[in-house]
Parts: structure tokens; sequence; C-alpha cells
């Protein structure tokens, strides 16, 4: 399934994004020239409809749903590669608190969730 789900959300980046397995179901994608949320909303919609497309498994038909987080680098302050993952890992939670198959945006101030 995992090997499935990456294969569709490859096709939906760019060329020039890059994709990585983080560990277990866990995966980091940096997009570039993305310079905020409404530039990056048709590649995030994207990656949700990858995610959830079902996956024939013997007579089933399994789906998934994919919780994004999502953080910036081009912030007031620079941060390292180590704080930008915790700042996507926040947010990333806070969209599976809130009904998973979203997006959410970390902001410094607070964590906007974007319902989809």
């Amino acid at each position: 399934m995992l090997v499935t789900v990456s294969g569709r959300t490859r096709q939906v980046l760019r060329d020039g994004d890059t994709l990585a397995r983080k560990g277990g179901d866990e995966f980091v994608a940096v997009l570039v020239d993305l310079d905020d949320v409404s530039d990056a909303i048709p590649l995030l919609n994207r990656l949700l409809a990858a995610a959830a497309q079902a996956m024939p498994f013997k007579d089933l038909s399994l789906q998934v749903s994919a919780s994004i987080g999502i953080c910036f680098y081009s912030q007031t302050q620079l941060y390292s590669a180590e704080e930008l993952m915790h700042q996507a890992d926040l947010a990333m939670y806070q969209a599976k608190l809130a009904g998973k198959n979203q997006y959410c945006v970390f902001a410094a101030s607070d964590i906007t969730v974007v319902p989809d």
C-alpha cells in the first residue's frame, strides 16, 4: 500500500519537487516555488486525491486518507530543516485531529486548518 500511495504521490508532484519517506506511513514533500498557501492549494488537493484513490487488493478495495502539514521556509525568521519538519508535524497532527483527509498550515501565531 505504501508503494502504491508513494507512486501516486510522486506522479502528482512537479519537476523539482522532492518526495521522501520519513518512516512508517509518513512522507515528506519539499515543494519549490510556492510563496503562500494559495499557490499550493491545487497541488495539495491533488495530493489528497491521489492518496484517497482506492487500491485493489485480492477481493478487497482498500482506501486510505492523508493528513498534510504545511510550513513555509520563507518565514520572517530562518529555521533549520529540523525546525521546519517540527512545524510541519505540528500542522499534520492538527489535520488529523480535525478529521483527516485535509491539510493544515503552520503559522507562528497559530495553525490554520483548511478543509478539503
